[in-house]
């Protein structure tokens, strides 16, 4: 099931999906379409779900892009945020802020 929203502005896309959880590397295969063994990724918790995050690059006719990609693990989902965007575009902020800004679970802030 590919359930999931796409935004763009600019030559900016920004991919929100929910993928079935248990295998972190298939997902990540998934969202970036590498091998997971080539990617650096950063792993941390937050709110108790597990999280996962990494940056790539791709080569294509526009030029180079940079993908950056969240993966929030509940113990059932992969909740997924990707961006895509150019290698000169200054969005690393940006994509912090939309990840630390969006609540994966779905639970209301502050009903724990």
């Amino acid at each position: 099931a590919e359930a999931g929203e796409c935004y763009a502005w600019g030559e900016n896309e920004l991919r929100l999906q929910t993928l079935q959880g248990g295998d972190i590397r298939a997902t990540l295969q998934q969202l970036t379409g590498l091998d997971p063994e080539r990617l650096t990724v950063m792993e941390y918790e937050r709110d108790g779900l597990q999280l996962y995050q990494t940056v790539w690059s791709m080569t294509g006719e526009e030029g180079v892009s940079l993908g950056r990609c969240m993966v929030a693990d509940d113990g059932n989902y992969h909740y997924c945020i990707s961006m895509v965007s150019p290698e000169t575009a200054d969005v690393g902020e940006e994509f912090a802020r939309i990840c630390a800004s969006l609540d994966l679970t779905g639970e209301e802030k502050g009903e724990k």
